[in-house]
């Protein structure tokens, strides 16, 4: 009975999804630091090595090759069992560049109790968040990975929770340009999670701010958020070699609330997945249904404007169906690889995109108390 009632819930956000689907697994990009003894020096180590390739015929956005790599060495210092500092630097850098891209100091205090965090300065932020791509560009991870501000986090058993500041640009008296922030509220119900089955409930709010008070840019100001919820379900068999199924659909809705809208006062959107996970191998289907939809922090391919020409080539409607194959390796503890295919079928404009990544993420941890790793 347990077994067919569990088919039944995979069915019916089968039904809800009909039409829509995408939720990647990011965990392998996350950038978090381990608590340790009080007292105890860490040095972390943060290397991704990238190289993602895009091949578009859509007049939405532009093909490019982006190849390089990040380094970001912390040292963090463990003040209490609740209070953890960190400082270090962040550098990116292109291959074929003259220099680097990025270079920047990044710093990081830390509370942590039970269940709740607090954080100042870089925000477990990005792919952390864990955003669809509609509200969050995955390329993000390559050319604006640090989040700058504060955070608090909630994981508890039945709710998990987000809440955000990225302060992206200050303006002081008389500065010729606007202020620029993102916030972001993140949440995602657990009503079930049993052995194998899970069901979570995710709700977000977004929001994007340019504007101020003391500014002398003579620009409007601009509001712009992004509100979705939606459910998603996995299923993990109890033998076999598929390891997880999930799937899970959403429904998203944007509103430019400036006193003139930049581009549509507001739009709707419905995305889901279904998602065959083995050991290392994955496979997924998606599907995208949109009318003049936009998210300043999104995937422009979702978007109803072209990055290339926004006055020429509006599209009010978008319908994309995507086949994504994947594979992720633990090469050694503090060595990962993840190799994805995107394939993107444009309905309405009659296109195929195409999409290739390859990343290599190197994370050592070094106790400088001792010397041990």
């Amino acid at each position: 009975m347990k077994r067919i009632i569990s088919y039944c819930i995979a069915l019916i956000v089968w039904l809800i999804s009909d039409q829509a689907r995408a939720q990647l697994d990011n965990s392998f990009f996350s950038w978090k630091h381990r608590h340790a003894e009080t007292g105890t020096f860490r040095l972390h180590v943060e290397n991704l090595n990238y190289f993602r390739n895009v091949e578009y015929k859509t007049v939405v956005d532009e093909g490019r090759t982006l190849l390089g790599f990040q380094f970001a060495p912390e040292v963090s210092y463990q003040i209490s069992p609740r209070f953890l500092v960190s400082g270090g630097v962040y550098a990116k850098r292109d291959f074929g560049g003259a220099d680097f891209e990025q270079f920047m100091p990044t710093f990081q205090l830390k509370y942590a109790h039970k269940k709740h965090a607090f954080i100042f300065g870089r925000l477990e932020g990005n792919m952390d968040h864990r955003l669809i791509e509609p509200a969050l560009d995955p390329e993000r991870i390559i050319f604006d990975r640090t989040e700058n501000g504060f955070q608090y986090l909630l994981n508890d058993t039945l709710i998990d929770l987000d809440i955000w500041a990225d302060w992206q640009k200050a303006i002081y008296m008389n500065s010729p340009y606007r202020e620029v922030f993102d916030a972001g509220i993140t949440g995602r119900l657990k009503p079930i999670s049993k052995n194998r089955l899970e069901v979570d409930i995710p709700f977000v709010l977004l929001a994007h701010h340019k504007g101020g008070e003391i500014d002398t840019s003579g620009l409007q100001a601009v509001s712009q958020f992004t509100l979705y919820s939606g459910v998603e379900l996995t299923y993990k068999p109890s033998a076999g070699a598929l390891k997880a199924v999930r799937g899970g659909a959403y429904v998203l809705n944007y509103q430019d609330v400036s006193n003139r809208a930049e581009t549509f006062i507001d739009g709707l959107g419905q995305y889901a997945f279904i998602d065959f996970r083995w050991d290392r191998f994955g496979v997924m289907a998606n599907y995208w249904d949109s009318h003049q939809f936009e998210s300043i922090t999104g995937d422009v391919l979702y978007h109803s404007t072209s990055r290339q020409n926004p006055q020429k080539y509006i599209l009010d409607y978008r319908k994309l169906w995507m086949l994504r194959l994947y594979y992720e390796q633990e090469i050694t503890e503090d060595l990962g690889l993840l190799v994805r295919t995107n394939t993107i079928r444009d309905v309405n404009e009659e296109t195929f995109e195409f999409i290739a990544e390859f990343y290599l993420r190197w994370t050592p941890e070094f106790d400088l108390s001792n010397g041990n790793r």
